[in-house]
């Protein structure tokens, strides 16, 4: 038993899957509009869930027949919409919201959450609720429809063109109405047709330019080969770094590199000074704190002053472009830092040493002890003279050399804490319980584990994060301990609880 507003639902199996409104001490029936009732039952409104009552002891009960249909927000879990789906959807329930008069149903009252809405598996066919309750106390109307058509967006595989900005634009106008709401979706879907097969062209023409023939750095081999045919003094090309490579290894090696080039060619060296490249200032807090204040305030004022559609979102854009630049003049760093390090080690290099020398020194910080030309060394003096080779434990170093060491796990760690011994033809299976929510079912596309025996539905069951289990509306249904499940109604699972579906059992285990 859940909550919705200020009523109570609930998941039933009464001449197939229903939705039941209720309260604890029971609906009145002064507090139903019978009228808006009999409109329901006598007129197969389209996109709308049908409804049936229950009253005993002038009590009522409220009952919507699913059928087939699934919950629009189970649809969403697994399956992405395309631009098309989305504005389709949008406009069912905005159709039937704006033909509610004629029915003389009230708009406010329609359930506009995805949980609540029905929905066959390509969204041609939808079943909205509608509360014929007095005192029912819900959002108004443009809150839900922006709530809802934020979390459609969410769900859209890829965002084209500005339709919903559009259409955010336009709930937020009082004086809207559904009509309009309805024509400009129409208007949407009518242009997504008329410029997606263009916009795909196009697409596929970026794709093909931005396709590099040759590797960058395969040319720069190829020009350097060309450059020693023709006796000319070559460039040495690098190819980029990694982009995970350490900046401090990168910087050490570039030293030692321009080391070694600087002793093999010395009159080079002498006669080309290194480059100093510009230094560039830092912005200072003050000047930096200016900008963002003269930013925001410009933006306040185009929202105050400007009657254009849309100011707010070009004045939020205002603001991000502020925010945006005062945080890349707070990165900026000065450039000649590197140029006055690679300077100092040039003037600090020995130029009468030869390249394999330079190698050699580089690579080595300490020369290594030879204590067979000094003869006799004590004990004492050899671990003195130990610890300026080998890091010994205990050393500044040796927390760092302790964090790149392998751990050691446990051997249960790689043992699975929940999961589902599958019992099928005489074969047993384990079916670890690691991602939520989990769906098991016969299609590839959209479940955790493929179960394709006979009987099993597309999407069949889901346990989520408290290990719970859900029947999705399957066709054959599901059995708990051989009771049948009530579809979108959940069911806590405790240790050995034994699962049906089809002719496939699953025994819930916990370590």
């Amino acid at each position: 038993m859940s909550t919705l507003y200020n009523v109570k639902y609930d998941f039933v199996e009464q001449d197939g899957h229903s939705l039941v409104i209720y309260r604890e001490e029971g609906i009145k029936s002064n507090q139903i509009d019978h009228i808006q009732v009999n409109m329901i039952k006598e007129n197969q409104i389209d996109q709308l869930a049908p409804l049936h009552t229950e009253e005993f002891n002038m009590k009522v009960r409220l009952f919507y027949k699913t059928g087939s249909k699934r919950l629009l927000h189970d649809h969403l879990q697994h399956n992405k919409l395309t631009m098309k789906e989305f504005y389709q959807l949008l406009n069912k329930i905005i159709t039937t919201l704006a033909m509610s008069d004629e029915y003389m149903l009230d708009a406010d009252r329609f359930v506009l959450n995805s949980s609540f809405i029905f929905a066959d598996d390509h969204y041609r066919q939808i079943g909205l609720v509608y509360l014929p309750i007095a005192d029912i106390e819900k959002d108004p109307l443009h809150k839900e429809l922006k709530e809802l058509i934020f979390e459609l967006v969410s769900h859209v595989s890829e965002l084209t063109g500005n339709g919903v900005q559009q259409l955010t634009t336009m709930l937020q106008q009082e004086n809207v109405s559904l009509e309009q709401m309805k024509k400009k979706i129409e208007n949407l879907i009518a242009q997504l047709g008329n410029n997606q097969p263009q916009s795909h062209k196009m697409h596929t023409e970026q794709v093909r330019e931005v396709e590099p023939n040759t590797p960058p750095y395969q040319e720069q081999v190829s020009t350097n080969q060309q450059q020693r045919n023709n006796n000319e003094p070559v460039i040495q090309q690098q190819a980029p770094p990694l982009k995970n490579t350490n900046q401090a290894q990168q910087r050490q090696q570039t030293q030692r590199k321009k080391q070694v080039q600087n002793r093999a060619k010395p009159q080079a060296s002498q006669t080309q000074p290194p480059v100093q490249e510009e230094e560039i200032k830092k912005p200072t807090p003050v000047i930096l704190g200016c900008i963002g204040a003269i930013g925001v305030m410009f933006a306040l004022w185009m929202y105050l002053n400007l009657a254009v559609e849309g100011v707010n979102f070009i004045a939020a854009g205002v603001v991000f472009l502020t925010v945006a630049l005062v945080y890349y003049l707070g990165k900026v760093k000065p450039t000649n830092d590197q140029a006055k390090i690679n300077a100092q080690t040039i003037e600090t290099t020995p130029k009468n040493t030869t390249i394999e020398e330079g190698i050699r020194s580089s690579n080595e910080d300490v020369a290594p002890l030879n204590y067979a030309q000094a003869g006799q060394v004590s004990t004492k003096q050899y671990y003195e003279d130990l610890s300026n080779q080998t890091t010994i434990l205990g050393h500044e170093n040796s927390d760092i050399q302790e964090e790149n060491q392998t751990a050691l796990l446990n051997e249960d760690d790689n043992e699975p804490k929940y999961w589902f011994e599958k019992i099928a033809m005489n074969k047993t299976e384990t079916i670890e319980l690691n991602t939520f929510p989990f769906v098991i079912g016969r299609d590839n596309n959209a479940v955790e584990y493929l179960e394709d025996s006979v009987g099993v539905s597309r999407r069949h069951i889901e346990i989520n994060d408290q290990f719970e289990v859900k029947d999705l509306g399957s066709k054959n249904g599901t059995k708990l301990n051989g009771e049948k499940l009530v579809a979108y109604k959940t069911y806590s699972l405790q240790p050995e609880d034994k699962i049906t579906i089809g002719k496939v059992d699953f025994i819930f285990k916990q370590k």
